[in-house]
């Protein structure tokens, strides 16, 4: 009877722990248990967006024009910051395997890597010379922040 009772017990936790896995997925489950900083639930359901409700494209003023930029793959919008600016810029969460993969999808859209600074780069449209920084840092194991200005 004791060891009835063990059995089922390890077989709830391994079903309520396979169907987080299954929720969340692997990325988002190692992101929580292994973050490289404190993650609460705005930070969570940011990551979720990521995997469910990712948005594909960025709208932005550059110099006197407005440009559709692609955003990487699994991106969300990310607004809660410990020190907000309103520097114009826009910062989103992203599950992205591959950088190089990215800036490639930007190149195909008419931009181009100029040069890299540390973990800002400097994106140039090819046909008109308008620019503007990316600035990529790991949010967590398997997620970046990119900040668009």
């Amino acid at each position: 009877m004791r060891k009835q009772k063990r059995i089922i017990v390890i077989s709830t936790i391994l079903a309520i722990f396979v169907s987080i896995w299954m929720m969340f997925g692997l990325e988002m489950l190692g992101a929580f248990i292994l973050q490289s900083e404190k993650i609460g639930l705005y930070e969570l359901s940011v990551m979720f967006n990521c995997r469910y409700k990712p948005e594909k494209e960025l709208t932005m003023d550059i110099g006197e024009e407005k440009y559709i930029i692609p955003l990487p793959p699994n991106s969300a919008k990310f607004e809660n910051d410990v020190y907000p600016v309103n520097d114009g810029s826009h910062q989103y969460i992203s599950c992205v395997r591959n950088l190089e993969d990215y800036f490639k999808e930007l190149s195909k859209n008419g931009w181009v890597v100029e040069e890299r600074m540390g973990a800002s780069y400097i994106i140039k449209n090819v046909n008109t010379g308008d620019q503007f920084i990316i600035t990529v840092n790991k949010f967590t194991r398997y997620y970046y922040r990119f900040k668009f200005s």
